[in-house]
């Protein structure tokens, strides 16, 4: 279980209770009764707990009798919140999410139900792509780059802004885009894995999407800007700890829970801003278009095709934490400086 990260765990874990639910309603006898509650109908707080704490000898369906069919007419027929067509990544989230049920339960997945899954997948990527190449579908994947105008842009106004919770997101920004990193490593870096190497301020990430064992040690160099105080990492990472100290009670820079939701709660308040969201759109981009992620996909894309004279590829790649392959198309791109 261990080898499941918690937040891809319980993102696996509403996935698999809806269809899990689904199956109660249109497939009954694929439900094990065993985990039924006096015969009622199986509720999705009910099976999302079970999911999350799984028992291998009360498995909540009977595999056997599982046909990749029953799936993809599930899977199907998903719609977004708004009644449009899921992406191509959230169905294939679902399928992820399917396959971590098997494993959960300590059973194999069949051959020829994988074969068919894939090749259904295959099938769904092809149509998205004619979609997209024929406009009736966006060819845009997730949330926008910030591009390092905007960034600039944005890192200024959160130095004007008066609350104090301001200041943490302008520092959590401006570490995230310097680390080049997720925002879940900005979330758990420690007082110990700061330090000092000459004149660079040195990160060190103990655990990385790449690295689940921690093996890599090699710290992150950070570096003053004097000439854009506004993006220095220094600065704003005095500035934080000037109005919010090291807590005795936690090792962590950003200390308390859920942080990484704060963050982003903050961010989609600031971007709500008259002022704030009148500069987004002066970008071209639009407020409900930039995430968490936006600050990675940007410092990596600017690195990578924001300048004639940039670093190469693989010091790129290493301070992303990348595995080499894969990741080209979607972050080496044809980009304008702004």
């Amino acid at each position: 279980m261990k080898n499941v990260e918690e937040g891809s765990r319980n993102g696996y874990a509403r996935s698999t209770a809806h269809f899990i639910i689904w199956l109660d309603k249109n497939k009954p006898e694929i439900i094990n009764d065993s985990i039924r509650q006096q015969g009622q109908p199986l509720t999705w707080s009910y099976v999302r707990s079970l999911l999350k704490n799984p028992v291998v000898s009360l498995p909540p369906i009977h595999f056997d009798r599982l046909s990749h069919l029953h799936f993809l007419e599930w899977v199907t027929g998903l719609k977004k919140i708004d009644g449009g067509e899921l992406g191509f990544s959230s169905l294939n989230g679902h399928k992820s999410s399917l396959k971590n049920l098997f494993r959960d339960y300590k059973v194999p997945v069949p051959l020829e139900f994988d074969s068919e899954l894939s090749v259904f997948y295959a099938a769904i990527r092809r149509e998205k792509a004619k979609a997209a190449a024929s406009g009736s579908e966006s060819t845009k994947v997730g949330k926008d780059p910030l591009r390092f105008g905007l960034y600039q842009a944005l890192t200024q106004l959160l130095l004007k802004q008066s609350d104090k919770k301001f200041q943490f997101a302008q520092t959590f920004l401006v570490l995230s885009w310097n680390l080049m990193c997720r925002s879940k490593n900005t979330v758990n870096i420690c007082d110990s894995h700061i330090a000092w190497a000459e004149d660079a301020l040195t990160i060190m990430f103990a655990h990385q999407k790449n690295d689940q064992n921690g093996m890599r040690k090699d710290p992150r160099h950070i570096y003053a800007n004097p000439f854009m105080p506004h993006i220095c990492p220094i600065l704003s990472l005095a500035l934080f700890l000037a109005v919010t100290p090291l807590s005795r009670d936690s090792h962590k820079l950003f200390a308390g829970e859920k942080q990484y939701d704060r963050y982003r709660k903050i961010m989609k308040a600031f971007y709500d801003l008259d002022d704030v969201r009148d500069v987004i759109i002066n970008f071209g981009i639009c407020p409900l278009d930039l995430g968490t992620h936006s600050s990675r996909k940007g410092a990596c894309t600017y690195c990578t095709s924001g300048s004639v004279s940039g670093p190469g590829s693989v010091p790129v790649h290493i301070r992303a934490g990348w595995a080499l392959p894969g990741v080209q198309d979607t972050y080496y791109k044809y980009v304008f400086s702004a």
